[in-house]
Formats: C-alpha cells, sequence, structure tokens
C-alpha cells in the first residue's frame, strides 16, 4: 500500500502536505562548519528547567549534542522548525527534551503531576503527536520519552504502530495521553475508527520526513493538514526540493543545520573496496562472489562484535545470509541473523535484542535492509563494522547506512563493496566521506542542501 514516498508532493506542490502558514519570522543563522559532536553550551545554558536536566543526566547525556543545542531553543518556545543532522547526531533527543519540557509548563502544574487533556468520550487525544515511518523507530523513540519520564520529566507516552495488533492497540491508548508515536498507517486507521483524536494537540512531528512513506499522495496525513499546531520536520538529509517545499508551506519555519549535515561521522573510517570481476573468472555471478569473499575479509579483520551487511533487497539480504553460513557451517565464527520485512515483528525485535547481547566472543552480524538504517534500535550499543554489500539505489540511504557506525562519538568503520558502473560515484563519495566533506553525488549537484550552505 506504502508505494509513494514523500516525493509525490515535493515534485507536484498543487497537493501539498500541510496547510500554508501565513506570518514570517528572520531566517536563522548559519550552522557553524565545525561538526564536531558535543557542543560547549550546557542545558542550562539552552533554559531547559531542572528537572528535564536531572532526566537526561540519567540518560547519559550531561551536556547537549551540537544539535541538541541547535533545536533546543526553537521547539521550547513553540515554533515551526526543520531539524537536520547527521545519523548519531542525537535527534530524538533534541526535538523530544524540549517538546515535553514545554508541554510540562503550558499545564503550569508541577511536573510530577501532569494534567489530563480534553478528549473525546473513548478516544486517546495526545497533546502531541510523533509520526515515524517504521514501527522499529516509533517504538525507539516512545522508548526515548517513556525514559525521560522515569527520569523525572512526567509525559503520559503511547506507542501505536501497525506491528501491534489492534486490540493490544485499543487497550494501549486508553486514558490520558501527552505523546502518541505512531506510523503513517496506525494513524489514518485509529482516526478513521474514532480510536485516536487530535482534537487536543498542539505539536507534531514528522521524523524521518525525507523518506516518510505516503500512500496516495499523503492521503494518510490529511488530517494533519488542518491542525493548529506547532511543526516540527526532523531529517537526516536534506534534498534542496525538500527544504524549498517546506519553506513555502511554513513561511516561518526556523530551518537548523546540524554541523554533521551530510557528512559522516568524524570516528568513521571509510573503506572503498573494487569488486569488479576479473573477465578470466569463470562463475555464474562474478560479482557476487568477489563480493562474498570481500565480506568474509572485512568481517575477519579487527575481530568486530557487531556488524551490520546492508543489501538492497530481500533476496539480496538472503543470497549474502546463505553465502555468510556456507562459509562458517557450524556456526564458530560468528551468529548471522537477518532483519528485513519479510520477517514477523517478533523475529525483528528478537534479531535487535540478540545484536545488543553481541560481544567479540560471540560475535553477530545482522543482514538487513535499509530498515535497519531508520530506526533499528541497539540500545545504545556500538556497531564495529557496517558493510554496504549493495551500493544504495537512494543516495540518501548511503549516509544513513555508514552512520550507524561511529554513532555518539565513537569510533567504526564502514566497508562499501562496489564494481562496475556504480564503482566511478563511489569512489567520489567515499572520498568525500574519508575528508570529512559534505557527501556529493555526481549528476544530482542540488540533492543536498549542506550546512556549508547556509
Amino acid at each position: 500500500m506504502w508505494r509513494v514516498t514523500i516525493w509525490v508532493w515535493l515534485v507536484r506542490p498543487a497537493a501539498p502536505l500541510l496547510c500554508k502558514r501565513t506570518q514570517r519570522r528572520a531566517a536563522p543563522k548559519a550552522a557553524p562548519t565545525d561538526h564536531a559532536f558535543a557542543s560547549r553550551k550546557s542545558w542550562e545554558d539552552l533554559g531547559a528547567p531542572p528537572e528535564a536536566v536531572r532526566a537526561v543526566a540519567r540518560r547519559g547525556f550531561p551536556a547537549p549534542t551540537r544539535c541538541q543545542a541547535l533545536a533546543y531553543g526553537a521547539i521550547a518556545g513553540g515554533r515551526d522548525a526543520l531539524v537536520a543532522d547527521q545519523t548519531g547526531s542525537g535527534k530524538t533527543l533534541a526535538y523530544l527534551l524540549p517538546l515535553v519540557s514545554r508541554l510540562r509548563a503550558a499545564e503550569g502544574r508541577s511536573p510530577e503531576r501532569p494534567s489530563p487533556a480534553p478528549r473525546p468520550r473513548g478516544a486517546c487525544a495526545p497533546r502531541a503527536v510523533v509520526v515515524a515511518p517504521t514501527a522499529e523507530l516509533a517504538a525507539q523513540i516512545g522508548g526515548v520519552a517513556r525514559e525521560l519520564s522515569d527520569g523525572g520529566l512526567r509525559c503520559r507516552v503511547r506507542v501505536a504502530t501497525a506491528a501491534r495488533a489492534a486490540a493490544r492497540d485499543a487497550a494501549t491508548l486508553r486514558g490520558a495521553c501527552d505523546v502518541l508515536v505512531i506510523t503513517p498507517g496506525r494513524l489514518e486507521r485509529l482516526l478513521g475508527d474514532g480510536t485516536v483524536s487530535l482534537r487536543a494537540a498542539t505539536d507534531v512531528v514528522l521524523d524521518e520526513v525525507d523518506g516518510l512513506a505516503l500512500a496516495d499522495g499523503g492521503a494518510a496525513l490529511a488530517p494533519l493538514r488542518d491542525l493548529e499546531a506547532r511543526f516540527v520536520f526532523v531529517t537526516a538529509t536534506l534534498p534542496r526540493t525538500l527544504e524549498k517545499t517546506l519553506r513555502a508551506e511554513f513561511p516561518g519555519l526556523e530551518v537548523l543545520k546540524g554541523p554533521g549535515l551530510h557528512r559522516a561521522p568524524p570516528g568513521l573510517d571509510v573503506r572503498l573496496v573494487d569488486c569488479t570481476p576479473d573477465a578470466s573468472v569463470e562463475s555464474p555471478d562474478p560479482t557476487f562472489s568477489r563480493k562474498a569473499r570481500a565480506l568474509l575479509t572485512a568481517l575477519g579483520a579487527g575481530a568486530p562484535a557487531r556488524a551490520l551487511v546492508f543489501c538492497n533487497t530481500i533476496e539480496g539480504c538472503r543470497r549474502a545470509e546463505n553465502a555468510l553460513r556456507r562459509a562458517d557451517r557450524r556456526g564458530r565464527a560468528r551468529r548471522v541473523l537477518a532483519f528485513h520485512s519479510a520477517l514477523a515483528p517478533d523475529k525483528r525485535r528478537a534479531a535487535e535484542d540478540l545484536f545488543r547481547g553481541a560481544s567479540r566472543d560471540a560475535p553477530v552480524v545482522l543482514v538487513c535492509t535499509d530498515r535497519a538504517a531508520r530506526g533499528a534500535d541497539f540500545g545504545g550499543e556500538a556497531v564495529d563494522v557496517v558493510v554496504l554489500f549493495d551500493w544504495p539505489r537512494d543516495p540518501n540511504e548511503f549516509l544513513r547506512r555508514v552512520g550507524r557506525a561511529a554513532r555518539g562519538g565513537r569510533a567504526g568503520a564502514a566497508v562499501v563493496l562496489a564494481a562496475g558502473a556504480t564503482l566511478p560515484l563511489a569512489r567520489r563519495v567515499v572520498a568525500d566521506a574519508r575528508r570529512g566533506a559534505a557527501v556529493a553525488f555526481a549528476g544530482d549537484d542540488d540533492f543536498w542542501e549542506s550546512a556549508d550552505d547556509g
């Protein structure tokens, strides 16, 4: 069903995603070009209330990242905002902390005693709605919000996704709700049957807006168009067309570009392996054979505890998974798991759990599609190496894939396997990534809007 992407409304402005704003605000200053991970400011400097500071300190964030410092003022101030920064820069906390802090302040009550929002009888009426493209990302966002609440920044959080049974959703969504995290399809269904009402919603967040899947040109998000709410758009990649569209839809939009936008993480070692086959080699698929050997070499270097292997298709995942299993039939070298949409949600969650628990003595390789690049929850555990078995079809996904390693200022490695016609582009992109430049794609010079462009 979800075949039409957000690009539909980008190239067809006659059918805007959301209603336009008429009030104009001054454009924000350009972000600095230094893309160090941590900000020099404290949470107190940003104006975070004491209960918020305590909550993030308990989560292991005594100071904000650059992205979080950049976004705090606009979101806490209730302004429409676009937050764009590299994968792993802390964008989820960048919008959740100021959003929940403002919801608490708006109540005029103690943060320990949140007041119920007005709602139709029997319906869940959240004060804030966070829309995420995948069930995995929605669960991860909900987990962060609950950790903030458990840490003292009290809020009632509900999560609703297609991966959950309808009866479970109905039970979960009873009672008052401050933050509802939901996927687009679930939003459409639950609004249709009256389980959810947007009557009390004052804030809407569209996470991963650059890749948010839409049906029928945005039908699932149609109920959001007429809301008198504040909107926050979050993305790890910012195509120029997307920025222009959002600026036109929201004239007062504050565009907040993190200093690492479109760059590989500073601690990432990116390497390219030419897998173009020798013409003299006889094989049914010589390119795949070369890639399979290169994959085994990459996984053997440095004895990584956790490795992600990205393929473009489910069938590609199965072939790569089978190649790894054939090379280690007794499973002594590593455990090989799959993660893609053909697996049931409980199997994907089990794979995540096993991946989080990996160690150098019991390494795990997760062979996955781009579903793992957008929201797989590894609980903060470091990914040692990412292997791009297939060159990504969408330039967005290169940075998302390699950005799963070296998150949060850690070190990590990415190995790119390329052959034939993709090799020249791969060389250019890897060279940009290695020198810390904003990644550019041949033949698509207008694709990116980097932080340097202001």
